[in-house]
Protein backbone atom coordinates (compact mmCIF):
# COMPACT_ATOMS: atom_id res chain seq x y z
CA UNK A 1 0.00 0.00 0.00
CA UNK A 2 1.21 3.48 -0.86
CA UNK A 3 -0.13 6.72 0.59
CA UNK A 4 0.29 9.56 -1.94
CA UNK A 5 0.03 13.09 -0.56
CA UNK A 6 -0.36 15.85 -3.15
CA UNK A 7 -0.25 19.52 -2.25
CA UNK A 8 -0.11 22.74 -4.25
CA UNK A 9 3.11 24.30 -2.92
CA UNK A 10 6.65 23.14 -2.15
CA UNK A 11 6.49 25.02 1.16
CA UNK A 12 3.42 23.08 2.28
CA UNK A 13 4.99 19.80 1.15
CA UNK A 14 8.18 20.59 3.09
CA UNK A 15 6.12 21.28 6.21
CA UNK A 16 4.29 17.97 5.89
CA UNK A 17 7.56 16.12 5.35
CA UNK A 18 9.11 17.84 8.36
CA UNK A 19 6.16 16.81 10.53
CA UNK A 20 6.40 13.18 9.33
CA UNK A 21 10.11 13.20 10.12
CA UNK A 22 9.39 14.51 13.63
CA UNK A 23 6.62 11.95 14.24
CA UNK A 24 8.83 9.04 13.11
CA UNK A 25 12.03 10.12 14.83
CA UNK A 26 13.64 10.96 11.50
CA UNK A 27 13.10 7.55 9.90
CA UNK A 28 10.13 8.57 7.77
CA UNK A 29 7.92 5.98 6.10
CA UNK A 30 8.74 4.32 2.79
CA UNK A 31 5.06 4.06 1.84
CA UNK A 32 4.17 7.76 2.27
CA UNK A 33 4.83 9.68 -0.95
CA UNK A 34 4.84 13.46 -1.47
CA UNK A 35 4.41 15.57 -4.60
CA UNK A 36 3.36 19.08 -5.56
CA UNK A 37 0.90 19.85 -8.33
CA UNK A 38 -0.76 23.05 -9.50
CA UNK A 39 -4.28 23.54 -8.19
CA UNK A 40 -6.57 22.48 -11.07
CA UNK A 41 -9.44 24.56 -9.64
CA UNK A 42 -7.33 27.66 -10.24
CA UNK A 43 -7.71 27.27 -14.00
CA UNK A 44 -11.51 27.33 -14.05
CA UNK A 45 -11.83 24.05 -15.94
CA UNK A 46 -11.01 20.40 -15.62
CA UNK A 47 -7.26 19.80 -15.79
CA UNK A 48 -5.72 17.86 -18.65
CA UNK A 49 -4.04 14.56 -17.79
CA UNK A 50 -0.47 15.19 -16.69
CA UNK A 51 2.00 12.33 -17.32
CA UNK A 52 4.55 14.03 -15.04
CA UNK A 53 2.30 12.98 -12.17
CA UNK A 54 3.55 9.42 -12.70
CA UNK A 55 6.81 10.01 -14.57
CA UNK A 56 8.53 12.24 -12.02
CA UNK A 57 9.65 10.50 -8.80
CA UNK A 58 7.71 11.13 -5.60
CA UNK A 59 9.58 12.42 -2.54
CA UNK A 60 9.80 10.40 0.67
CA UNK A 61 11.08 11.19 4.16
CA UNK A 62 14.14 9.15 5.13
CA UNK A 63 14.13 7.20 1.86
CA UNK A 64 15.14 7.65 -1.77
CA UNK A 65 12.47 9.16 -4.06
CA UNK A 66 9.92 6.62 -5.32
CA UNK A 67 9.88 6.24 -9.10
CA UNK A 68 6.39 5.06 -10.12
CA UNK A 69 7.31 4.67 -13.80
CA UNK A 70 10.26 2.45 -12.93
CA UNK A 71 8.12 0.20 -10.73
CA UNK A 72 5.39 -0.03 -13.40
CA UNK A 73 7.97 -1.07 -15.99
CA UNK A 74 8.96 -3.97 -13.72
CA UNK A 75 12.40 -2.53 -12.90
CA UNK A 76 12.45 -2.19 -9.12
Amino acid sequence: MLVPIVTTTAKRMAGMMKLLSKLTGGTGASFILFKTMLDPAGFGSDPSPDPEFLLEPWQRVGHEPFDVARVLSGDR
